[in-house]
């Protein structure tokens, strides 16, 4: 009995430090806080450059990919950081984003605004028939809640979907649905702020906010969702709560093409750890754009409150 007790206290030990490992190396900075924001400039038009290559944008558009959401968020790039090439990418996609099917999205906070043709309410409608996209359950589920947040008025199409939205934060298992909650809700607020107030958005969002924290401290793997997450994040009132060391973490995960692939292997993060070499994974645009998202929103963030 008495070795069994060992064996367990020993394991309990072991994972302990595992943990803490792990921690550790998600959280502590390699190098300096002036290295890293030394490094933004160089890594932010290495990747827009991957970006611009091929059109990605509007040919995303064309062949059914980058939602349009995406491509408005790609807008927010280029307040900050003029890349000709990537402009004449992101310009176009938006075109064919708001032309035809989706041109309900020009609603989206600071664009000119315009009345809501009757052509449109058809659109909305189909959409949401069609869960307004082909791929997985979350992104499909996301493109439903851009249409409440947007159209409040059609958020009883589909009985209990908008339900869902308003559903306790913590128990959302899916990581995607639970940056595109704190997303929606800020669409909400930003655009009909009273009804937001009246379903309690703002504690919803804040709820949703200080999980994503958690999880980024907890996030020893670096993907898309960890970009998302770094990317939203910044976007609240503390955002220069944003630890240094997760930017480190994206800007040393760059591939030598600019870009940046969706998850590297288990294997591959466990030779990161220690200072090993390994192949990172295949560029993608998505990973990519909010890999740059994210940076560049660092690069220029505010300073802290007084």
């Amino acid at each position: 009995m008495r070795v069994v007790r060992l064996a367990a206290i020993s394991l309990a030990s072991a994972a302990a430090a595992a943990g803490l490992g792990l921690f550790v190396y998600a959280n502590v900075q390699l190098g300096s806080a002036r290295s890293v924001d030394a490094r933004l400039d160089d890594a932010i038009a290495r990747g827009l450059d991957f970006l611009d290559r091929g059109d990605r944008f509007a040919i995303g558009q064309e062949r059914g990919g980058h939602p349009p959401v995406e491509v408005w968020l790609a807008k927010k790039i280029l307040v900050h950081e003029d890349h000709p090439g990537f402009r004449r990418d992101v310009e176009r996609g938006w075109q064919l984003a708001t032309r035809g099917p989706q041109g309900f999205l020009t609603a989206l906070p600071g664009e000119p605004p315009r009345p809501l043709l009757p052509a449109d309410r058809e659109r909305i409608e189909l959409a949401l028939k069609r869960h307004w996209s082909a791929g997985d359950e979350s992104h499909a589920l996301f493109g439903r809640w851009v249409i409440y947040a947007l159209h409040p008025r059609f958020r009883d199409r589909i009985p209990g979907d908008f339900e869902v939205l308003l559903s306790e934060t913590w128990d959302v298992s899916n990581g995607y649905k639970l940056t595109h909650r704190l997303f929606t809700y800020r669409l909400m607020l930003a655009l009909h702020p009273e009804l937001a107030r009246s379903l309690g958005i703002p504690r919803r969002a804040e709820r949703a906010r200080r999980r994503m924290v958690l999880e980024m401290f907890l996030d020893f793997r670096l993907s898309d969702l960890y970009f998302e997450r770094l990317a939203f994040l910044q976007e609240s009132r503390d955002a220069h709560r944003i630890r240094s060391r997760w930017i480190e973490r994206v800007l040393l995960d760059q591939n030598d093409d600019g870009g940046w692939a969706f998850a590297p292997s288990l294997a591959c993060e466990l030779r990161r750890m220690a200072r090993l070499d390994c192949a990172r994974g295949r560029s993608g645009s998505h990973p990519t754009f909010l890999a740059v998202y994210a940076l560049v929103q660092y690069r220029d963030r505010p300073g802290p409150p007084p």
